[in-house]
Protein backbone atom coordinates (compact mmCIF):
# COMPACT_ATOMS: atom_id res chain seq x y z
CA UNK A 1 0.00 0.00 0.00
CA UNK A 2 3.13 2.16 0.84
CA UNK A 3 4.60 1.58 -2.59
CA UNK A 4 1.28 2.70 -4.30
CA UNK A 5 1.12 5.97 -2.40
CA UNK A 6 4.75 6.16 -3.44
CA UNK A 7 4.29 6.04 -7.08
CA UNK A 8 1.13 8.60 -7.13
CA UNK A 9 2.80 11.51 -7.10
CA UNK A 10 5.50 10.17 -9.83
CA UNK A 11 2.59 9.45 -11.85
CA UNK A 12 1.13 13.31 -11.34
CA UNK A 13 3.73 14.47 -12.43
CA UNK A 14 3.98 12.62 -15.43
CA UNK A 15 0.80 13.18 -16.28
CA UNK A 16 1.83 16.95 -15.94
CA UNK A 17 4.44 16.65 -18.09
CA UNK A 18 2.15 14.53 -21.16
CA UNK A 19 -0.18 17.29 -20.41
CA UNK A 20 1.80 20.34 -21.32
CA UNK A 21 3.47 18.43 -24.48
CA UNK A 22 0.63 17.68 -25.70
CA UNK A 23 -0.55 21.56 -25.34
CA UNK A 24 2.87 23.02 -26.70
CA UNK A 25 1.77 19.99 -29.77
CA UNK A 26 -1.71 21.74 -30.20
CA UNK A 27 -0.21 24.96 -30.48
CA UNK A 28 2.65 24.65 -32.65
CA UNK A 29 -0.38 23.16 -34.77
CA UNK A 30 -2.58 25.39 -34.63
CA UNK A 31 -0.56 28.51 -34.28
CA UNK A 32 -1.90 30.80 -37.31
CA UNK A 33 -5.30 30.70 -35.34
CA UNK A 34 -3.05 32.06 -32.60
CA UNK A 35 -1.53 34.53 -34.84
CA UNK A 36 -4.74 36.01 -36.59
CA UNK A 37 -6.49 35.91 -33.41
CA UNK A 38 -3.77 37.91 -31.64
CA UNK A 39 -3.85 40.85 -34.28
CA UNK A 40 -7.41 40.92 -34.78
CA UNK A 41 -7.98 41.51 -31.38
CA UNK A 42 -4.99 43.97 -30.81
CA UNK A 43 -6.11 46.31 -33.60
CA UNK A 44 -9.68 46.02 -32.23
CA UNK A 45 -9.05 47.21 -28.73
CA UNK A 46 -6.08 49.63 -29.65
CA UNK A 47 -9.12 51.43 -32.17
CA UNK A 48 -11.57 50.97 -29.38
CA UNK A 49 -9.52 52.94 -26.47
CA UNK A 50 -7.71 55.47 -28.84
CA UNK A 51 -11.81 56.02 -29.43
CA UNK A 52 -12.53 55.95 -25.90
CA UNK A 53 -9.75 58.35 -24.49
CA UNK A 54 -9.07 60.55 -27.78
CA UNK A 55 -9.81 63.53 -25.89
CA UNK A 56 -7.82 62.56 -22.67
CA UNK A 57 -5.04 60.87 -23.38
CA UNK A 58 -2.74 62.89 -21.25
CA UNK A 59 -3.43 64.48 -17.70
CA UNK A 60 -1.59 67.37 -16.03
CA UNK A 61 -2.46 68.30 -12.52
CA UNK A 62 -1.74 71.14 -10.06
CA UNK A 63 -2.97 71.57 -6.78
CA UNK A 64 -4.26 74.43 -5.15
CA UNK A 65 -4.37 75.57 -1.55
CA UNK A 66 -5.26 78.53 0.57
CA UNK A 67 -3.38 81.56 2.62
CA UNK A 68 -4.87 81.87 5.82
CA UNK A 69 -5.60 85.39 7.70
CA UNK A 70 -4.69 85.60 11.09
CA UNK A 71 -5.38 89.19 11.43
CA UNK A 72 -6.54 90.37 14.72
CA UNK A 73 -9.73 92.31 13.36
CA UNK A 74 -11.07 89.70 11.51
CA UNK A 75 -14.00 89.41 14.59
CA UNK A 76 -13.92 93.39 14.47
CA UNK A 77 -15.04 93.38 10.59
CA UNK A 78 -16.87 90.25 10.44
CA UNK A 79 -19.46 92.35 13.27
CA UNK A 80 -19.64 95.85 11.51
CA UNK A 81 -18.78 94.88 7.77
CA UNK A 82 -20.59 91.41 7.80
CA UNK A 83 -21.54 91.13 4.09
CA UNK A 84 -18.07 91.90 2.77
CA UNK A 85 -16.24 89.94 5.41
CA UNK A 86 -18.35 86.69 4.07
CA UNK A 87 -17.63 87.88 0.33
CA UNK A 88 -13.79 88.47 1.05
CA UNK A 89 -13.67 85.00 2.20
CA UNK A 90 -12.01 86.07 6.03
CA UNK A 91 -14.43 83.54 7.74
CA UNK A 92 -11.60 81.25 5.79
CA UNK A 93 -10.24 79.05 8.48
CA UNK A 94 -8.80 75.25 8.79
CA UNK A 95 -11.91 73.54 10.16
CA UNK A 96 -14.16 74.95 6.95
CA UNK A 97 -11.47 74.80 4.09
CA UNK A 98 -12.75 71.67 2.41
CA UNK A 99 -15.77 73.60 1.64
CA UNK A 100 -14.24 76.78 0.17
CA UNK A 101 -12.03 74.30 -1.85
CA UNK A 102 -15.07 73.13 -2.71
CA UNK A 103 -16.23 76.69 -3.94
CA UNK A 104 -13.43 77.27 -6.19
CA UNK A 105 -14.36 73.47 -7.90
CA UNK A 106 -17.74 74.72 -8.61
CA UNK A 107 -16.17 78.10 -9.88
CA UNK A 108 -14.43 76.47 -12.20
CA UNK A 109 -17.05 74.28 -13.51
CA UNK A 110 -19.46 77.60 -13.81
CA UNK A 111 -20.14 78.91 -17.92
CA UNK A 112 -18.36 81.90 -16.98
CA UNK A 113 -15.17 80.96 -16.47
CA UNK A 114 -14.98 77.85 -18.88
CA UNK A 115 -16.02 80.44 -21.74
CA UNK A 116 -12.54 82.48 -20.81
CA UNK A 117 -10.63 79.30 -20.76
CA UNK A 118 -12.08 78.51 -24.19
CA UNK A 119 -11.88 81.86 -25.62
CA UNK A 120 -7.92 82.20 -24.02
CA UNK A 121 -7.02 78.91 -25.89
CA UNK A 122 -8.92 79.21 -28.77
CA UNK A 123 -9.98 75.33 -28.35
CA UNK A 124 -13.50 75.70 -30.23
CA UNK A 125 -15.38 73.34 -27.74
CA UNK A 126 -18.54 73.67 -25.57
CA UNK A 127 -18.34 73.89 -22.18
CA UNK A 128 -19.80 70.52 -21.82
CA UNK A 129 -16.92 69.10 -24.05
CA UNK A 130 -14.51 71.45 -21.81
CA UNK A 131 -16.12 69.62 -18.28
CA UNK A 132 -15.82 66.30 -19.72
CA UNK A 133 -11.57 67.51 -19.80
CA UNK A 134 -11.62 68.40 -16.05
CA UNK A 135 -11.45 66.93 -13.08
CA UNK A 136 -11.36 67.52 -9.12
CA UNK A 137 -10.52 66.19 -5.85
CA UNK A 138 -10.39 67.34 -2.46
CA UNK A 139 -8.16 66.07 -0.01
CA UNK A 140 -9.52 67.15 2.93
CA UNK A 141 -6.55 66.13 5.16
CA UNK A 142 -3.76 68.31 3.38
CA UNK A 143 -6.71 71.13 2.38
CA UNK A 144 -6.02 70.79 -1.39
CA UNK A 145 -7.60 71.17 -4.52
CA UNK A 146 -6.26 68.79 -7.27
CA UNK A 147 -7.11 70.53 -10.86
CA UNK A 148 -6.41 67.55 -13.40
CA UNK A 149 -6.93 68.84 -17.02
CA UNK A 150 -6.84 66.20 -19.59
CA UNK A 151 -6.30 66.41 -23.75
CA UNK A 152 -5.01 64.52 -26.54
CA UNK A 153 -1.80 65.51 -26.01
CA UNK A 154 0.65 66.66 -23.44
CA UNK A 155 0.80 70.31 -24.32
CA UNK A 156 -2.85 71.22 -25.36
CA UNK A 157 -3.38 69.22 -20.93
CA UNK A 158 -0.55 71.75 -19.78
CA UNK A 159 -2.41 74.87 -20.71
CA UNK A 160 -5.23 74.05 -20.09
CA UNK A 161 -4.44 73.33 -16.64
CA UNK A 162 -2.95 76.45 -16.35
CA UNK A 163 -5.53 78.24 -17.92
CA UNK A 164 -8.04 77.33 -15.36
CA UNK A 165 -5.84 77.70 -12.74
CA UNK A 166 -5.06 81.24 -13.64
CA UNK A 167 -7.91 82.59 -14.83
CA UNK A 168 -10.19 81.91 -11.84
CA UNK A 169 -7.19 82.84 -9.51
CA UNK A 170 -7.51 86.50 -11.56
CA UNK A 171 -11.05 86.54 -11.83
CA UNK A 172 -11.09 86.13 -7.94
CA UNK A 173 -8.32 88.68 -7.13
CA UNK A 174 -10.72 91.09 -8.60
CA UNK A 175 -13.63 90.13 -7.22
CA UNK A 176 -11.92 90.57 -3.76
CA UNK A 177 -10.34 94.00 -4.96
CA UNK A 178 -13.65 95.24 -5.26
CA UNK A 179 -14.78 94.08 -2.29
CA UNK A 180 -11.72 95.51 -0.37
CA UNK A 181 -12.18 98.45 -2.21
CA UNK A 182 -16.01 98.81 -0.84
CA UNK A 183 -15.10 97.95 2.47
CA UNK A 184 -12.18 100.57 2.90
CA UNK A 185 -14.45 103.34 1.39
CA UNK A 186 -17.21 102.05 4.15
CA UNK A 187 -14.73 102.49 6.78
CA UNK A 188 -13.37 105.77 5.67
CA UNK A 189 -16.91 107.23 5.72
CA UNK A 190 -17.54 105.97 9.62
CA UNK A 191 -14.41 107.14 10.37
CA UNK A 192 -15.65 110.43 9.61
CA UNK A 193 -19.33 110.24 10.85
CA UNK A 194 -17.46 108.99 14.37
CA UNK A 195 -15.20 112.05 14.60
CA UNK A 196 -18.13 114.54 13.95
CA UNK A 197 -19.73 112.38 16.53
CA UNK A 198 -16.82 112.27 18.70
CA UNK A 199 -17.22 108.45 18.91
CA UNK A 200 -13.76 107.75 20.49
CA UNK A 201 -14.02 103.96 20.70
CA UNK A 202 -15.37 103.02 17.62
CA UNK A 203 -12.81 105.83 15.85
CA UNK A 204 -10.08 104.22 17.30
CA UNK A 205 -10.60 100.57 16.09
CA UNK A 206 -11.62 101.56 12.73
CA UNK A 207 -8.48 103.38 12.01
CA UNK A 208 -6.76 100.35 13.25
CA UNK A 209 -8.59 98.00 11.19
CA UNK A 210 -8.12 100.48 8.06
CA UNK A 211 -4.57 100.65 8.77
CA UNK A 212 -4.53 96.71 9.01
CA UNK A 213 -6.27 96.08 5.59
CA UNK A 214 -3.91 98.91 3.84
CA UNK A 215 -0.08 97.31 5.37
CA UNK A 216 -1.12 94.46 4.32
CA UNK A 217 -2.89 93.82 1.48
CA UNK A 218 -2.04 91.22 -0.37
CA UNK A 219 -2.93 89.08 2.57
CA UNK A 220 -7.00 89.98 2.44
CA UNK A 221 -6.45 89.41 -1.29
CA UNK A 222 -4.52 86.93 -1.99
CA UNK A 223 -6.08 83.40 -0.46
CA UNK A 224 -5.31 80.98 -3.25
CA UNK A 225 -1.74 79.66 -3.74
CA UNK A 226 -0.73 77.23 -6.26
CA UNK A 227 0.38 74.74 -3.88
CA UNK A 228 3.22 73.00 -7.33
CA UNK A 229 3.93 73.33 -10.68
CA UNK A 230 1.94 71.14 -13.17
CA UNK A 231 2.68 67.52 -13.15
CA UNK A 232 2.27 64.88 -16.00
CA UNK A 233 -0.15 62.32 -14.21
CA UNK A 234 -1.38 59.94 -16.87
CA UNK A 235 -0.28 58.41 -20.39
CA UNK A 236 -3.81 56.34 -21.72
CA UNK A 237 -2.00 55.07 -24.46
CA UNK A 238 1.01 52.87 -22.99
CA UNK A 239 -1.73 51.46 -20.71
CA UNK A 240 -3.99 50.76 -22.94
CA UNK A 241 -1.43 49.32 -25.43
CA UNK A 242 -0.13 46.72 -22.68
CA UNK A 243 -3.71 45.95 -21.93
CA UNK A 244 -4.56 45.37 -25.33
CA UNK A 245 -1.68 42.61 -25.59
CA UNK A 246 -2.72 40.70 -22.37
CA UNK A 247 -6.56 40.61 -22.96
CA UNK A 248 -5.53 39.65 -27.25
CA UNK A 249 -2.43 36.89 -25.37
CA UNK A 250 -5.58 35.28 -23.86
CA UNK A 251 -7.89 35.09 -26.32
CA UNK A 252 -5.64 33.80 -28.93
CA UNK A 253 -4.99 30.78 -26.37
CA UNK A 254 -8.51 30.01 -26.01
CA UNK A 255 -9.07 30.52 -29.47
CA UNK A 256 -6.45 28.32 -30.65
CA UNK A 257 -7.41 25.39 -28.00
CA UNK A 258 -10.98 25.92 -28.81
CA UNK A 259 -10.59 25.19 -32.97
CA UNK A 260 -8.25 22.29 -32.12
CA UNK A 261 -11.25 21.36 -30.11
CA UNK A 262 -13.52 20.92 -32.96
CA UNK A 263 -11.14 19.47 -35.18
CA UNK A 264 -10.74 16.60 -33.10
CA UNK A 265 -14.20 16.35 -32.20
CA UNK A 266 -14.71 16.53 -35.91
CA UNK A 267 -12.33 13.43 -36.53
Amino acid sequence: MNDKNNLNPEKKNDLVAIDVKNAIKVFKKRKWWFVVTFIIVLILFLLFSSSLYKNSRYGVKSQVTFLLNNSKYLVMISELYPEEYARMWLNLDKKNIPSFLGNIANGIDGDFLLNEVNQSLNLGLSNNELRERISYIINDKKNKLTITAYSDDMETAKKLNEAIINIYIHNTINYFNITYDSLLLNIEKKISEDQLSKNTEEYNSLVSIQKDLVENKDIYINKITVANLPDVVQNFYLRDVLLSILISLFVGIVIVFFVNFIYVKKK
